[in-house]
C-alpha cells in the first residue's frame, strides 16, 4: 500500500500489489508418483498444516496472523525433511506475506529472499515472478524506489511469458505505483492503463477497481477533479459488488476528498461519514484516523470547533493506541514521524477556541516524545559508520522542517488564511515522509541501532 496521505482527502488508495500462487497452482506443482507411507503421511500432514495456516491468514487480527506464521513454519519443516522443494517455496512465500502484513518487512525479505533461488533452482517460473514481485514490493514498503522498480521489472516479463495474466496486472499496477510516487504522474498513469484491461479481461474485480482509484488518484493529484471523480464513481460500484468494505471506505473518502477540495463541503462530509462505519467495521484504523482528520478540517473551516476538537482527539486516541501497538523501536519512531500533523492541527483548534495554555501542551507533549525517541537514538550513537551522504539528507530534511515549523508558528501567532497553513502541513508531511525513509536507511546500515532502548510512554 500506498503512504498514508496525512488529512488531504486520500486515503492509500494507490495501492501495490502483492501476488501469491493459488492453492490450485500449487497443488499442480506438488511432487507425484508413488512414496512410502510414511513419507506421504508426512506430506499429507503438512499439505494440512498449509491450509490452516491459510484459513488463519484469513481471519481478523495480528493474533491469528501469528499463529499462522507458527503454522507454516511446522509445514515447512516437514517439507524440508522430505526434501519437497518446491512445496518448501510456496511456504516460504507464505511466510514473508504473513511478516510483511504485520510491518515486519526484513523478516518478509528473508524469506522471500530464501523462496527465489528455490523456485529457480526447481525452473518454476511463475513462483519466480511472484517472489520478484514480493521482493518489489518490500522495497517500496521501504520507501526503495528505484530497487522496486528493479524488481518488478524482472517481474513482468517472467508473468507474461508463462501467461499469468493476474500476476502480470499485478505488477503493471505496482511499476505505476512506483513512478506515482517519485512524480512522474505521465509514466505511472501509462502503466495504470495497462493493467487495468488485464483485470478486466480476467475479470478481477478487486485489482479493476484498485487501478480504477489509482487512476483518479493521478488526476486528483494534477488538479482534473472531473476526471478524477469518474474514475471514483467507477471504482465504488465495484468495491460493493465484490464486498471489499475497506477499498469502498477508501474510494468513499476520496470521493469526498474532491467535493471537499472544489468547496462542495455538504457532498464533501456525506461522503466522508459513509466512509467511516465501513472503515470501523473492518478495523482500518489508520484509515479512520484520516477520515476523521478530513472530518476535522472541513469542520474548523465551517468554524465548528467543538465538532473539530471532538474529531481531532479521537483521531489522536486511536494514533497513540497504534503507536502502542508498535513493537519495534523503528516502526514506532518512523509511524509517530508521520502523523505529528494531527497534534499540530489540534493545537491550532485549541487557539482557535482561545485554549493558548492547552494548544501549547498539545505542541509540546508531541515534541516532547519526538525528543523522547530521538535521545534515545543518539545515546547510542546510531549515526556512527553511517555514510556521510545520508547524514547530510538527514540534516537538511531536519533544517527544512524546522524552516516550515518556524512559519507555521509566525502564522498561528496571528490572523492567517487557513489554507496556507494547510499547503505548509503538506509540505511537512512530505518532507516527515522523506525523513523517515532517511532514518530507515541510516537504521539499517547502523551497527549500533539494534541496542536502541525503547523508549517509555510520556
Amino acid at each position: 500500500m500506498k503512504t498514508q496521505s496525512l488529512i488531504v482527502g486520500v486515503i492509500a488508495t494507490c495501492c501495490v500489489l502483492p501476488v501469491l500462487q493459488s492453492d490450485a497452482d500449487a497443488i499442480e506443482k506438488q511432487p507425484q508418483g508413488t512414496q512410502l507411507i510414511a513419507q506421504q503421511s508426512e506430506s499429507d500432514r503438512a499439505a494440512q498444516l498449509v491450509e490452516e495456516g491459510d484459513r488463519l491468514v484469513t481471519g481478523s487480527g495480528d493474533e491469528s496472523l501469528l499463529r499462522a506464521v507458527e503454522v507454516y513454519q511446522e509445514a515447512l519443516d516437514i517439507f524440508e525433511s522430505l526434501d519437497s522443494q518446491t512445496d518448501k517455496a510456496y511456504v516460504l512465500l507464505r511466510l514473508g506475506l504473513v511478516y510483511s502484513s504485520i510491518g515486519e518487512q526484513n523478516k518478509a525479505l528473508e524469506f522471500f529472499e530464501q523462496a527465489l533461488p528455490v523456485f529457480r533452482e526447481v525452473r518454476d517460473r511463475s513462483g519466480e515472478a511472484t517472489t520478484l514481485n514480493n521482493i518489489g514490493y518490500v522495497y517500496e514498503l521501504e520507501g526503495e524506489q528505484e530497487k522496486a522498480l528493479a524488481y518488478y521489472e524482472q517481474a513482468l516479463p517472467i508473468h507474461r511469458e508463462v501467461r499469468n495474466k493476474s500476476g502480470e496486472a499485478s505488477t503493471l499496477n505496482n511499476i505505476g505505483y512506483v513512478y506515482d510516487s517519485i512524480g512522474e504522474k505521465e509514466k505511472a498513469l501509462e502503466y495504470y492503463e495497462q493493467a487495468l484491461p488485464v483485470f478486466r479481461e480476467i475479470r478481477d474485480g478487486s485489482g479493476e477497481a484498485v487501478t480504477l482509484n489509482n487512476i483518479g488518484d493521478i488526476y486528483d493529484s494534477i488538479g482534473e477533479k472531473d476526471k478524477a471523480l469518474a474514475y471514483y464513481e467507477q471504482a465504488l460500484p465495484i468495491h460493493r459488488e465484490v464486498r471489499d468494505k475497506s477499498g469502498e471506505a477508501s474510494t468513499l473518502n476520496n470521493i469526498g476528498g474532491v467535493y471537499d477540495s472544489i468547496g462542495e463541503q455538504d457532498k464533501a462530509l456525506e461522503f466522508y461519514e459513509q466512509a467511516l462505519p465501513l472503515l470501523r467495521e473492518v478495523r482500518n484504523r489508520s484509515g479512520e484516523v484520516n477520515t476523521l482528520g478530513n472530518i476535522t478540517k472541513l469542520s474548523q473551516r465551517r468554524d465548528e470547533l467543538a465538532q473539530a476538537l471532538k474529531n481531532i482527539t479521537l483521531s489522536i486516541e486511536i494514533i497513540e493506541d497504534i503507536r502502542s501497538s508498535i513493537g519495534s523501536d523503528d516502526l514506532r519512531t518512523s509511524y509517530f514521524e508521520t502523523v505529528q500533523v494531527y497534534y499540530r492541527i489540534k493545537s491550532d483548534i485549541l487557539m482557535q477556541m482561545e485554549q493558548p495554555k492547552a494548544a501549547f501542551e498539545t505542541a509540546e507533549a508531541a515534541r516532547a516524545r519526538v525528543l523522547v525517541e530521538l535521545l534515545n537514538e543518539a545515546s547510542v550513537n546510531i549515526r556512527e559508520g553511517v555514510p556521510s551522504e545520508l547524514l547530510e539528507e538527514e540534516d537538511r530534511l531536519r533544517q527544512d522542517l524546522l524552516i516550515i515549523a518556524q512559519k507555521c508558528a509566525v502564522l498561528r501567532s496571528r490572523e492567517h488564511d487557513y489554507k496556507e497553513v494547510e499547503e505548509l502541513d503538506d509540505q511537512s508531511n512530505e518532507l516527515l515522509q522523506q525523513l523517515d525513509r532517511t532514518l530507515s536507511k541510516i537504521r539499517q546500515v547502523s551497527p549500533a541501532y539494534a541496542d536502541t532502548v525503547q523508549p517509555q510512554p510520556l
